[in-house]
């Protein structure tokens, strides 16, 4: 790690404040930040909120450097996972519009955290609902091409989340260092473009 890459670790004087017994992480007495998290639990709140989330730690890792080996895998699956949100939803809505039931692979599929799986499922049935989902070859090139190489670094959603597999090897080569503006900026514009995609398609279902 080249010397300017390094994390810059803060620490306090004194021990930190520690864990009440009679703490309540929701406290239903809240006011002024509270949600209510159970009528907004919906899919496309979770795909935003990641996306949000990422968005914002990129934004504050632009503004200082220092943090860059520390933030890279946070934001890293972020995006990946709002990826994969996105990807679930438009299979569901496609299927719909297809009138088709999914098989019992693709629900196996819906389940796991392969994007290159899902995406294997959903690209026909955008290809059958061009109408609905404005997707020509080109597009749908372009999209296989980046969830392709999404893949190769996290084939299966777990290695930005820990440093090793089960079976012990490295998640991520160090030998493949990432050009991380490059990075986030593509991951904008496939998140921009499967959105466009979404909400055409939702459109569509709300119509049926």
């Amino acid at each position: 790690m080249a010397k300017s890459d390094a994390p810059v670790f803060r620490f306090r004087l004194g021990p930190p404040p520690a864990p009440q017994k009679t703490d309540r992480l929701n406290d239903p007495d809240l006011k002024g930040s509270a949600i209510n998290i159970w009528i907004n639990s919906n899919q496309f709140l979770y795909s935003a909120g990641y996306r949000l989330a990422a968005k914002n730690l990129t934004a504050q890792l632009l503004k200082d450097t220092s943090d860059k080996a520390v933030l890279f895998y946070p934001i890293f699956f972020l995006y990946r996972h709002h990826i994969e949100l996105l990807l679930k939803r438009m299979i569901r809505n496609a299927t719909r519009l297809l009138n088709q039931n999914l098989t019992e692979e693709q629900r196996h599929r819906l389940g796991r955290h392969k994007i290159d799986d899902l995406w294997m499922d959903l690209s026909p049935m955008l290809a059958g609902l061009s109408s609905s989902s404005g997707c020509d070859e080109a597009v749908l090139d372009g999209i296989s091409s980046y969830i392709k190489q999404i893949a190769e670094l996290d084939p299966d959603g777990q290695r930005a989340r820990y440093s090793h597999t089960t079976r012990g090897d490295q998640s991520m080569s160090a030998d493949n260092p990432m050009d991380f503006e490059n990075f986030t900026r593509f991951m904008e514009t496939l998140a921009d473009c499967l959105e466009y995609i979404d909400t055409g398609l939702d459109g569509s279902v709300s119509c049926t």
